[in-house]
């Protein structure tokens, strides 16, 4: 596969465009057989806080919470939801407190997210 400027550009912008990273720095040098292309970036944050609260026939329901995307710059995400739910009209013995955390590991033995891509003839790369 051969090298092309415009494929590379595209996917260095998919990547700028995920809002995962920053300082984005790529390095593209010619190797034997090909090009070597080397991607260095760093982890942003990505903790977002939300809150809902809805009604419905004659209940109420509030949620607040917090959802990560790349938590600790492992491209694992976890979501921790808290919930109240009450039959209306409001009385202290009708709240129900609930709760849920999600978590989705990806990558659970992964590295750094640096690496090294290499394009040869007999290779193919797709992204």
């Amino acid at each position: 596969m051969r090298f092309e400027a415009e494929r590379f550009a595209y996917d260095v912008r998919r990547i700028r465009n995920l809002e995962l990273f920053r300082g984005i720095r790529v390095s593209v040098k010619r190797v034997p057989g090909g090009v070597a292309i080397h991607f260095r970036m760093t982890d942003k944050w990505s903790l977002l806080p939300y809150f809902n609260a809805f009604f419905n026939l004659g209940s109420v329901n509030a949620i607040t919470g917090v959802h990560d995307v790349n938590v600790l710059g492992t491209l694992a995400y976890a979501d921790l939801q808290l919930t109240l739910f009450s039959y209306l009209p409001l009385a202290k013995d009708s709240i129900k407190p609930g709760g849920k955390i999600t978590v989705g590991i990806p990558r659970l033995f992964g590295r750094p997210f640096t690496y090294w891509l290499y394009t040869r003839a007999q290779r193919s790369i797709t992204s």
